[in-house]
């Protein structure tokens, strides 16, 4: 009798603790899903955005034709829908031949330029066009329209796949301007995963495929299994395993170690880390720098200089802008002595000095970029810019253009046009 009641009472407490677990696992789901929501593999399949497609020279392009696609955040601070036309670049459809009259403009870039976060029309590109045209309203002009190119991402994302696109397809647009963002924080790093295949008897590539990734139906995917977290069922869909396997990472490495052997991962050791890289770019002294990363700052200026060189033999002007993260920025915003920082900080101070030795024009964004309500800028979480910092960059270039090219706008043209 006693057995059987201690049977039941066993049956008993080992059913309310499993029933507590699975609620307690239940409720810390749901708290993480909604509070701290984690990159699980069913979400990162839906951030990672289905536009993708092989290119016969650099490491991917944009699919053409893309209608309406929504994007979703895995960081929940935004949804929006992005298109791309028939020339595979983002926003509305456009002639390879240009049209009498007006004046193109060609921006290469990253994820920055497409404007990862923001609707077709909010992207800076897009926003020049308006404010250009709207300027154009307003003055006289040879040219009765303005026409802006969103190559981002179309382009690949560093300047050696900037520069061969441009070379291979870009200049075929016959645009008056080319605008080339260079974004220090990630131009640097991601250039190392590179590797050129054909290189030309100037030392420029030729063909460019990625070390790291490639393009599975339509998105970019790793081309090793490196997030094990993914690798494991039913849980890689889990906020609250991946944030608990975030923290095994930092916390227990060599437990994370064993699990990698046991889903099948290669361990591969990593050049640099991606505090080495930021800090590197950042402070710009070698003893920061992994030598193999340093060595990335001269084969950025070799694709500057060579996008110059094709701007010349096409006949394309040439507007090199310097981007700002948020790291940047933001910090930036506050300080009581923010004009004699802006003279110094890195590595704006690099690439100015280099872009001036090159006599390439430029303008540095980061000045605009950290001004008031900076923090308006960009997402707190995913790094990319809000429309109000898209917007800040579109007001910041139009403002250059119409003051550099006097024989384009009159002088007259009131700045405020941009507001």
């Amino acid at each position: 009798m006693y057995k059987k009641l201690f049977k039941k009472i066993l049956i008993f407490t080992l059913l309310v603790a499993l029933s507590s677990l699975i609620i307690s696992l239940a409720a810390g789901e749901f708290i993480v899903k909604h509070i701290m929501p984690q990159e699980t593999y069913g979400l990162a399949r839906a951030v990672g955005i289905n536009i993708f497609e092989k290119s016969p020279v650099i490491s991917y392009t944009l699919r053409k034709n893309v209608k309406d696609y929504l994007h979703i955040a895995f960081t929940r601070e935004f949804t929006h829908y992005l298109s791309t036309n028939s020339q595979g670049t983002r926003g509305q459809d456009f002639t390879v031949e240009k049209p009498p009259g007006t004046f193109r403009i060609l921006f290469l870039g990253d994820s920055m330029t497409f404007g990862w976060g923001v609707e077709d029309n909010q992207t800076y590109p897009a926003l020049v066009e308006k404010y250009l045209n709207a300027a154009l309203l307003k003055t006289s002009s040879v040219h009765n329209k303005v026409e802006t190119i969103n190559a981002g991402f179309t382009d690949g994302q560093t300047l050696d796949s900037y520069y061969l696109w441009y070379k291979t397809t870009g200049h075929n647009f016959q645009p008056d301007l080319v605008v080339v963002d260079l974004f220090p924080y990630n131009d640097l790093s991601d250039m190392f995963y590179s590797n050129w295949e054909d290189v030309d008897k100037n030392g420029y590539p030729e063909k460019i495929i990625s070390k790291t990734h490639q393009v599975d139906d339509g998105y970019l995917i790793s081309i090793q299994k490196t997030n094990w977290k993914f690798e494991i069922p039913v849980l890689r869909d889990s906020h609250l395993f991946i944030l608990f396997a975030n923290a095994l990472e930092k916390g227990a490495p060599r437990i994370v170690e064993s699990i990698k052997k046991s889903v099948g991962i290669e361990q591969v050791k990593e050049e640099f880390s991606v505090k080495e890289a930021t800090d590197c770019v950042y402070l710009l002294e070698k003893k920061y720098c992994p030598e193999k990363l340093w060595s990335y700052f001269d084969k950025s200026e070799l694709m500057l200089s060579g996008i110059k060189q094709l701007s010349a033999d096409y006949k394309q002007d040439l507007l090199v802008t310097i981007m700002a993260s948020p790291d940047q920025a933001v910090p930036l915003s506050e300080k009581s002595n923010r004009p004699a920082l802006l003279k110094t900080i890195e590595p704006q101070k690099h690439y100015r000095d280099f872009l001036n030795s090159e006599k390439i024009n430029f303008l540095d964004l980061l000045p605009a970029l950290s001004g008031d309500k900076s923090q308006n800028n960009f997402y707190e979480r995913d790094g990319h810019m809000k429309n109000h910092g898209t917007m800040t960059v579109a007001k910041e270039i139009t403002s250059f253009l119409i003051r550099e090219n006097p024989s384009f706008f009159s002088p007259t043209v009131n700045l405020d046009l941009v507001k």
